[in-house]
C-alpha cells in the first residue's frame, strides 16, 4: 500500500523499527478519522502489524506509533521520549488525552471508577486491617477521659 503525503509536514520514519507518522494533530485530535494522511497509515500498520493495535502519539516530538498492547506502550522509549508523553484517542469522543486528562464527561467517570471504586475494592484488606487498631485507640481515650 502507498501512501500519498499531501501536506508537507507530514512524514513518514523508521524509528527503533518501528514505521512512526510525523504529524502534528490539530484542534487536540479532533476529527483524526477524517485526516487521509492518519487513515492511510493506520491502515498501513493495520495490515503489517494486526487490527488489534493502539495508535499512540507522542505529544512531545509529534509523531504517531503502532502498537499492540499495553505493555509495549509502557516500555517504548525514543530520543527524549518516553511512555509518559504518549497520548491515546478516546473511544468516546475521539480526542486526545494522555494518562489521566479529562477530555469528555465519559473519560472522567472512567478515571473516577478507576482511582476510586477499584483501588479501594483492590486494596480493601489493608482498610480492614486498621478497624482494630482504631477501635482499641478510642478504647484507650474512653478510658483515658473516664481516669
Amino acid at each position: 500500500m502507498e501512501i500519498n503525503l499531501t501536506e508537507e509536514d507530514a512524514k513518514i520514519e523508521i524509528i527503533k523499527g518501528n514505521k512512526a507518522l510525523c504529524y502534528k494533530v490539530k484542534n487536540d485530535g479532533k476529527n483524526i478519522n477524517n485526516v487521509p494522511i492518519y487513515i492511510q497509515w493506520l491502515n498501513l500498520m493495520k495490515t503489517e502489524k494486526g487490527e488489534n493495535g493502539i495508535s499512540i502519539y507522542c505529544t512531545r516530538c509529534y509523531t504517531f506509533f503502532y502498537v499492540m498492547d499495553l505493555y509495549e506502550r509502557n516500555l517504548m522509549f525514543h530520543d527524549n521520549c518516553n511512555a509518559s508523553d504518549f497520548a491515546e484517542f478516546c473511544e468516546y469522543c475521539g480526542e486526545l488525552y494522555n494518562e489521566d486528562s479529562i477530555c469528555c464527561l465519559r473519560q472522567c467517570f472512567d478515571m473516577f471508577n478507576r482511582h476510586c471504586y477499584t483501588t479501594f475494592f483492590e486494596s480493601c484488606s489493608i482498610y480492614i486491617l486498621f478497624l482494630p487498631i482504631i477501635a482499641f485507640m478510642w478504647a484507650f481515650f474512653v478510658i483515658f477521659f473516664i481516669i
